[in-house]
């Protein structure tokens, strides 16, 4: 049997077919889905676009759990399921929020919390009676603090504010005037303002760049993101009633590959008085994959996980 997994987020997706935990069939990646962004016709023209190269590779799955940014909608998860049944002719199909592919693969062993930073964040907290607990992941205007995103409008409003003689002058000033192509730094708004997300996201790598050799707003910027992240996590473990003494994470996403931002997020949780246990998290596609095959199988606490979408 295959168990199809599809992990859509703001800048691509990736699919896995498996045939067991230890066993992965085929592979591959897709184009960007996030749903309160692209609406549900969109996202489903695209996920039918992913699951065309699915069926290239002769498999035929007997379960799909697609993870989406923005399936926290009940509403939208509700429509855009009525659309995946259609497009997976009919096989078991089910949408989850972002957060429950990551519990999927970083909290299987029990009690925990798995935190994400990419082009957005949230952090996932499994309690002891496996019931999932979020904070975070509310978008980018209302959330997604620590995130890609958050770290590069910080970075913008530096600039701005270092041209408008409201803050010191720093070397991000140089670094976004070029990556933006700006003739004049007042421009910088907006240029920023014509991006789409994803490409907004991406320059925070001008902060960890400045950041890395020692401009103080730009380390200042990455301190701070680092300690609204650590809120998040600490939110989610006192949801799922964590100890703070002696708490399992588990960190995912590009943002926390950074060694620097990591050890500052260890630090902003110290600061908090949570004492952890770090660890890297496995791929979000793999968690969607292993969830499709946990419903299928009937497990729990994941097939509960599965058919309620998303956590509160």
């Amino acid at each position: 049997m295959a168990y199809l997994g599809i992990d859509g987020g703001g800048t691509g997706s990736r699919w896995m077919l498996l045939e067991n935990e230890a066993e992965v069939l085929a592979r591959g990646d897709g184009p960007a889905l996030q749903l309160t962004r692209m609406g549900v016709l969109e996202v489903a023209a695209r996920l039918n676009d992913v699951l065309a190269q699915v069926r290239e590779t002769g498999l035929d799955p007997s379960s799909l759990v697609v993870s989406l940014a923005g399936a926290g909608d009940v509403n939208l998860r509700t429509r855009l399921q009525s659309f995946l049944r259609d497009l997976a002719e009919d096989h078991p199909v089910y949408l989850v929020s972002d957060p429950v592919a990551a519990a999927g693969v970083s909290l299987r062993m029990g009690p925990g919390v798995a935190v994400w930073s990419g082009t957005g964040s949230f952090a996932v907290a499994r309690s002891a009676s496996g019931r999932l607990h979020r904070a975070g992941g509310r978008g980018p205007f209302l959330g997604d603090q620590g995130s890609a995103y958050a770290i590069a409008v910080a970075g913008g409003r530096r600039v701005l504010e270092a041209e408008e003689g409201i803050g010191p002058e720093t070397g991000l000033s140089e670094l976004y005037a070029c990556a933006l192509d700006l003739p004049e730094r007042m421009q910088i708004g907006s240029a920023m303002h014509a991006l789409k997300l994803p490409d907004l996201a991406a320059l925070s790598r001008l902060v960890f760049a400045a950041a890395e050799k020692g401009d103080e707003a730009a380390c200042g910027i990455l301190r701070a993101a680092a300690e609204d992240l650590a809120k998040v996590v600490r939110a989610a473990a006192i949801s799922a009633d964590l100890p703070c003494s002696d708490l399992d994470i588990a960190c995912g996403g590009g943002v926390l590959a950074s060694d620097l931002y990591a050890d500052l997020l260890a630090s902003a949780l110290l600061d908090l008085g949570l004492v952890v246990r770090w660890r890297a998290a496995q791929e979000a596609v793999l968690g969607a994959a292993l969830l499709a095959m946990d419903v299928t199988l009937k497990r729990e606490p994941f097939q509960e996980w599965v058919l309620h979408g998303s956590p509160t």
